[in-house]
């Protein structure tokens, strides 16, 4: 009787080889010798395993939790893009949006339940959830964050320079007090789209006032309230769109209005900028070169040995619409 919870792994465990190795036979890689193939092909014999061929490789895609937020677009597209280029390249895509009770489960029965060739984390998880997936030594590679901690794969976009450039161009309109809205611990694409912003007023002899400074949600990434200051600035930088979307809303209810009381821009242009008033000033992120990156790398980890974790930085384009205004 065919025991169906036979997995690579076991065969792997069997030949005291890796699991890597296995799955390499399995799909005719080159680099496996035909003497191993036949061993490999023999023990999967003998435990009854049966390889399923339906796609080249298998890659699951681990979601941030801001996935699941009303309204959220970002990963959401990333995602649409990353199922487009895996049928284009036969590939068999899955996602797990990870959870908080996921995040505190060390067996990570998710993975450990399927047959896994390559993992894409898809926007920043906790450190110690990267660790256990560490672990696994499957191939990884990291979209919308980096971690230096791991010699991962990381596609990110230019954060840092596309905050400091849209910064830049509220002080050319006149704009001297200017906010920032993000919380800086909650990803390291937030922290560098923060340190952009401080360079632009560094830059241009503006102090920075610390009461300008909002969060919009806290350090496990869970959306707060906004608390604004007394005196408020007339431009905020917000670190993305959603949340430049809400400001903008939560100002109209105080009776503030954009761009006529306070000046707002964003960050990644997934809005539909037609459901928006005004239309939003942000900076558009490559997503298609992204998504294509993302599986083209991950492809290249599973296929090929010893490649050299790097990190690509994608880079962006400032998109001028409505939601700023020129002081004298």
């Amino acid at each position: 009787m065919a025991n169906k919870k036979t997995t690579m792994q076991d065969i792997a465990t069997n030949l005291n080889i890796s699991r890597m190795t296995v799955s390499k036979a399995f799909k005719g890689n080159n680099d496996i010798s035909e003497e191993t193939r036949e061993k490999i092909f023999k023990i999967a014999s003998e435990l009854n395993y049966n390889y399923k061929t339906s796609a080249y490789l298998k890659i699951l895609v681990l979601i941030t939790p801001l996935f699941l937020e009303i309204d959220e677009q970002f990963y959401t597209k990333i995602y649409k893009k990353l199922i487009k280029e895996s049928i284009t390249k036969d590939i068999g895509l899955s996602m797990n949006v990870i959870t908080d009770a996921m995040r505190n489960n060390p067996i990570l029965p998710h993975i450990n339940e399927s047959e896994v060739d390559g993992l894409i984390l898809l926007g920043e998880l906790p450190k110690e959830y990267i660790k256990k997936l560490y672990k696994l030594n499957l191939p990884i590679v990291f979209i919308d964050f980096y971690n230096n901690a791991f010699k991962c794969d990381a596609i990110i976009t230019n954060s840092y320079l596309y905050s400091y450039n849209i910064t830049s161009h509220l002080i050319s309109m006149g704009h001297t007090e200017i906010g920032f809205v993000g919380n800086i611990k909650s990803s390291s694409s937030v922290q560098d789209r923060y340190l952009g912003y401080y360079k632009a007023l560094l830059e241009n002899n503006i102090v920075l006032n610390e009461s300008y400074i909002v969060k919009d949600r806290d350090a496990q990434g869970l959306l707060e309230s906004f608390s604004l200051p007394s005196k408020l600035p007339t431009a905020f930088v917000c670190n993305n769109d959603y949340t430049a979307y809400n400001l903008i809303n939560y100002l109209k209810s105080k009776n503030y209005n954009t761009p006529d009381d306070i000046s707002i821009v964003g960050f990644d242009d997934v809005l539909d900028i037609g459901s928006t008033t005004p239309k939003l000033t942000t900076v558009r992120v490559n997503i298609d070169d992204m998504a294509h990156l993302g599986i083209g790398r991950i492809i290249q980890n599973i296929t090929k040995k010893a490649l050299k974790p790097k990190t690509y930085v994608i880079n962006s384009t400032i998109i001028f619409r409505d939601s700023v205004k020129k002081l004298n």
